[in-house]
């Protein structure tokens, strides 16, 4: 399981969003990251759109969990 967030134009001088994102393997936390981020979105919905690709782009290493031998067991 994974969650993201962005923060559209939080740095008022700078209006650079902030992304911020957690992943969760079995209820544990395995990442996490926040990164105010290079780019100037134009609107809170591109600011959304790049904070899930940067969750996207930290989970996909889960899909080798598998062939490395990890189980993943629901308690």
């Amino acid at each position: 399981m994974a969650y993201s967030d962005a923060d559209w134009a939080g740095c008022p001088e700078s209006c650079r969003f902030t992304t911020s994102y957690a992943v969760f393997i079995g209820g544990n936390l395995i990442s996490w990251r926040s990164k105010k981020q290079p780019m100037v979105s134009k609107s809170s919905t591109e600011a959304e759109y790049r904070a899930v690709a940067y969750t996207l782009q930290d989970t996909l290493f889960v899909n080798l969990f598998p062939p490395l031998g990890y189980r993943h067991l629901h308690l």
